[in-house]
Order: structure tokens, then sequence, then C-alpha cells
């Protein structure tokens, strides 16, 4: 387990772990924060089902922390926050204020930036060897149809090679 193998695994670990306030205001806070987000929701332009739209972002956001943070189907979850962060960021009007992140009122896209390079590394190449994944994997029990999900393609030659 190398120096690099760490510091990537710490990385996803932070960036997976840093939806936990994004999905516990959608999914878990009072009333009170859900309404104020369906609000926000709704400003956005999703004026129809917008409870639904801010379920159905916790939600995801739920998944990235889990797959991204814990390394489980990891190549999905990159993915999933790669196009999370775009959709919610276009709606969001993040990409039209300009780039400095800390920049007022509404931020900008400097940081939506940092976690597009991020969630799309994590899509090419996989949660790393500090993962569910691997786990799963190294004991057999990942179902084959899945490894697609976990692993590039050079992972699941030198994993049958193994074999």
């Amino acid at each position: 387990f190398g120096n690099m193998q760490w510091q990537m695994t710490l990385v996803r670990i932070y960036f997976g772990f840093n939806w936990t306030g994004h999905f516990t205001e959608k999914l878990f806070a009072d009333s009170a924060s859900f309404h104020h987000l369906e609000q926000v929701f709704f400003n956005y332009g999703l004026t129809r089902y917008t409870a639904l739209f801010v379920i159905i972002g916790g939600l995801v956001e739920l998944a990235i922390a889990i797959g991204v943070g814990m390394g489980f189907l990891t190549r999905l979850a990159g993915f999933g926050g790669l196009a999370y962060v775009l959709v919610a960021n276009f709606f969001g009007g993040h990409f039209f204020n300009g780039y400095t992140w800390n920049s007022k009122p509404n931020g900008r896209w400097e940081y939506i930036l940092l976690l597009v390079v991020f969630f799309g590394s994590f899509m090419l190449s996989g949660g790393g060897k500090f993962s569910i994944d691997s786990w799963l994997i190294s004991r057999q029990w990942m179902p084959k149809c899945l490894l697609p999900l976990c692993l590039t393609r050079a992972g699941r030659e030198a994993l049958t090679a193994q074999q």
C-alpha cells in the first residue's frame, strides 16, 4: 500500500463524506429545513414535484457519500457524483457567476470544478485497495456483473489473470 494509494484513499474518503451535511439537511433535518430547501429548489426552476426533487437529491447525495466515501461501486458512485454536481450547479446558477468559489452571493464554480475533477478520477480509477470494492473482490463476494462498476478493464484483466 504505497503513499499514493494512501493519499487517494484519504482524498476519496473526504470527497465522499463531504456530502454528509448535504444529504442530512434534505433527509433528516426538521421540517423547517426541508421547506427551506423546497423553496430553494423552486427558485432554481423546479416548480413541480419540488418536495420529491429534494428527497431524490438527498438520496443521491447519500449514495455518493457511501459509494465514494467507503469505496462501494466506486466507479458508478464517481459517475453519479460527477453528473449530480454538474446538474445541481447548472440549476443552481454557479456556472454563470464567475470562477472564485467564495465570492458572494451564491458562490462560483471553482469548487465545483474541483469536485468534477475528483469525482471523474474516481469514475475512471475506482476505489483502490482500501475500499469495500477491494474487500469484496478479494473474497470473491462481488458479483462478476458488478465488476465494471468497481474496476477498470485493466483491473478486471489482472484479476482474471490471478485466478
